[in-house]
C-alpha cells in the first residue's frame, strides 16, 4: 500500500479586531485582536489606502489601523481590512481669569497679568469698554477683556472674558 499526503499550511485568522480613538495629548489606546494562531501587530495610516508603518499616530485626526498576523513555513498570514479611529482635539483651558478685578482710577494703565493658556500657546487679547474696542484700560469704566485662542491642529478653539471695573478716584487720593 502506497499513501500520499500533502502537508499544507494553516491559516491564521484574525478576529475581534477593534480599537477606541482618544484625545490628543492622552495615552494612545491600543488596539485588540485575536488569532487563531501566532500574534498580532498593529499597523497606521493616514488613509485607508495609503502607506503602512507601526509608528502610533499623535496628533489629532483621523487614521487607519490594520492587525497583521505574520506567516512562516507552516502558518499562512493575515491582514485585517483596515478600521478607522480618531484621535480628537484636545480643549484648551484658559487659566488666570476667575473673578472681576476693580482698580482706583491713577492715571496709569491697568494689566492683567498671570493669564495663560494651557497648551502654552499666546493667547489674543481685545479689551472693550462699552462696546467699543480700545487698547489699553486707562480712564474709570467698565472694561471686558477677552482672552481667546484660536484653533489648531491639535486643540479646539477657546475663549474667556472677564470684566475690569475702574473707579474714579476721590479727592483725597
Amino acid at each position: 500500500v502506497t499513501l500520499s499526503y500533502e502537508v499544507v499550511k494553516a491559516q491564521i485568522v484574525i478576529s475581534d479586531f477593534a480599537i477606541t480613538g482618544w484625545t490628543y495629548g492622552n495615552k494612545a489606546n491600543a488596539p485588540t485582536a485575536t488569532t487563531n494562531i501566532g500574534t498580532v501587530s498593529y499597523v497606521y495610516a493616514t488613509t485607508v489606502d495609503g502607506e503602512y508603518t507601526a509608528t502610533v499616530p499623535t496628533n489629532a485626526g483621523t487614521y487607519y489601523v490594520k492587525a497583521v498576523a505574520q506567516g512562516n513555513e507552516n502558518l499562512i498570514g493575515a491582514t485585517s481590512d483596515a478600521i478607522s479611529f480618531t484621535i480628537a482635539k484636545a480643549n484648551v483651558n484658559i487659566n488666570g481669569t476667575n473673578g472681576t478685578y476693580t482698580k482706583t482710577y491713577d492715571t496709569k494703565e491697568y494689566i492683567i497679568t498671570g493669564v495663560t493658556a494651557s497648551n502654552g500657546e499666546a493667547l489674543t487679547v481685545v479689551i472693550t469698554k462699552d462696546g467699543v474696542t480700545v487698547e489699553k484700560m486707562i480712564d474709570a469704566g467698565t472694561y471686558t477683556v477677552t482672552f481667546s485662542i484660536e484653533e489648531s491642529a491639535n486643540y479646539l478653539a477657546a475663549e474667556k472674558s472677564v470684566t475690569v471695573t475702574i473707579t474714579a478716584a476721590t479727592n483725597s487720593e
